[in-house]
């Protein structure tokens, strides 16, 4: 395979290990197979049939990751999502897939779209159609009846019954997901929904597990609150997305059972939301934001130092993603 180097490049030294960079140091950085082959001092000659790309003193750095996005979260105004037709949501998904491509983010994962939108998008940018990044897709939101949900449309798939757990995991795996999405507690989002709630049953969570470990895969479950967070670590859940109100008997209850579900806190969602960065946050939104921030920066940094594995999402809208680059970085450390 051809060899690519990147000439003149700005490199962050915490990420060039096996090479010291000195302060303004430009380097040259060597890729076969697509993988970095080795770092050599600016200027260096080369000779051969390679390709050669001057980045001229910008920064290289690797491709991010979001694990907890969704494809057709495009504003905070819930009803515009719900009436949105399945054109306009591809549309609109394929401009938001090249901001995140734009933004640095290689790879991202879709937590639940209206009309199965993230497979679809996975699929084009796989084949090259358009431009994107690369998608670990869910289907819909599945969830159980609860308050609120009328309000998200099509992004909503609803059953109420154990017997109907494994059928919908086989109906997500046919339609080509790559995982399960489940909604566990009550949503920040939800008119008249608890986030605090556990709105399914033990039962329900476990069938779901269980399925879903037959199919290869696994369920992201949508968790804000405590009893939802220790029944999907019991559940042996893949992952717990938000996990806002995580504390000392969550931590103690993942890590009895073998530290399997990974926690996606989503920091910057409750953060923009907490700010009203937007200026169109809802009132109800907004309140539940000071209690779920409060409790993240004092309990989020005791699960990481208690070995829980924290993953990177963001959940943010469109209109947030793009004009305040970067919020999960900075609502992190608001929250220590």
């Amino acid at each position: 395979m051809k060899t690519l180097v990147l000439k003149n490049c700005r490199l962050i030294p915490y990420l060039t290990e096996g090479f010291v960079v000195q302060e303004n140091q430009l380097a040259d950085v060597v890729i076969e197979d697509k993988r970095i082959k080795t770092i050599l001092p600016a200027g260096t000659a080369f000779e051969g049939d390679i390709d050669i790309l001057d980045v001229k003193g910008d920064t290289l750095m690797p491709g991010m990751l979001d694990l907890h996005m969704h494809f057709d979260f495009t504003t905070m105004d819930v009803l515009q999502i719900k009436y949105r037709s399945a054109v306009k949501e591809l549309v609109e998904g394929i401009e938001y897939g090249f901001d995140y491509l734009r933004s640095g983010y290689t790879t991202v994962r879709d937590c639940g779209s209206a009309f199965n939108l993230g497979v679809t998008l996975r699929d084009m940018y796989a084949k090259g159609t358009i431009m994107g990044p690369r998608v670990i897709a869910s289907g819909h939101c599945n969830t159980p009846t609860a308050p609120g949900n009328a309000e998200f449309g099509p992004l909503y798939k609803v059953f109420d019954d154990v017997a109907d757990a494994r059928k919908i995991v086989r109906e997500d795996i046919e339609a080509g997901c790559d995982f399960v999405k489940y909604m566990a507690t009550g949503a920040v989002m939800n008119i008249g929904g608890d986030p605090g709630a556990m709105i399914c049953s033990f039962e329900e969570l476990k069938a779901l597990s269980d399925a879903a470990k037959e199919q290869g895969t696994y369920v992201a479950a949508h968790c804000h609150g405590k009893k939802g967070i220790m029944a999907c670590a019991e559940a042996e859940i893949g992952s717990i997305e938000h996990a806002s109100y995580i504390d000392d008997a969550c931590i103690e209850t993942l890590l009895a059972h073998g530290n399997q579900t990974f926690i996606v806190p989503t920091v910057e969602i409750a953060y923009s939301m907490l700010k009203d960065l937007t200026g169109n946050t809802p009132a109800f939104m907004h309140e539940r934001s000071i209690e779920i921030m409060e409790h993240i920066s004092e309990y989020m940094t005791k699960a990481y130092r208690a070995g829980i594995r924290l993953g990177w999402g963001t959940d943010a809208d469109r209109v947030t993603f793009n004009e305040f680059p970067g919020l999960e970085f900075i609502a992190r450390k608001a929250a220590g």
